[in-house]
């Protein structure tokens, strides 16, 4: 007798979506841990001139030579994610914005994954990341100091970041 399993065709793609999304936020428990190297560790300041405090981050490259951004630190408090966010990701979020075209840090959302992914700090801090003097690949808008614009040297200083090393 043989066991025979029926598959629905008609799978939900919702839940293809969510078992996907799963998959991928979730590691395999026995996946080998990754070492990396920090290339550069800095502080920015927080997009608010009424905040205190700065962010302390990091540009590190793993033993593939894939190179990350990392939020480190909130010196003033408040939670966000630690994880480290591919800077290609960044990069090709960013490249989708008009070069004179203010945005919101909402646009950065999408690369945070996992443990404290949903952070609602996550964004503004790595805007803010994104805007500090030694990375600057984008630049404050004139209308509002929440609104960012890509830097006028943006390509120059994203192959800058990705050429960087020890």
């Amino acid at each position: 007798m043989t066991n025979k399993t029926s598959v629905n065709k008609n799978t939900d793609s919702k839940q293809e979506q969510r078992a996907t999304k799963k998959a991928i936020n979730e590691p395999d428990k026995k996946e080998v841990k990754t070492t990396f190297k920090t290339l550069y560790k800095g502080h920015a300041k927080k997009l608010s001139p009424k905040a205190e405090g700065h962010i302390t981050f990091q540009l590190i490259e793993d033993d593939k030579g894939v190179k990350y951004l990392q939020l480190l630190e909130n010196t003033s408090g408040g939670v966000f994610s630690k994880l480290p966010v591919p800077l290609q990701l960044i990069l090709s979020t960013l490249e989708k914005q008009q070069q004179d075209k203010p945005f919101k840090s909402s646009i950065v959302k999408d690369v945070f994954t996992g443990k404290g992914s949903k952070s609602a700090n996550n964004t503004s801090f790595m805007i803010a990341v994104l805007r500090a003097e030694d990375i600057e690949l984008l630049i404050s808008s004139e209308n509002s100091q929440f609104l960012s614009k890509l830097s006028p040297n943006f390509k120059a200083k994203a192959k800058q970041l990705l050429a960087k090393k020890v």
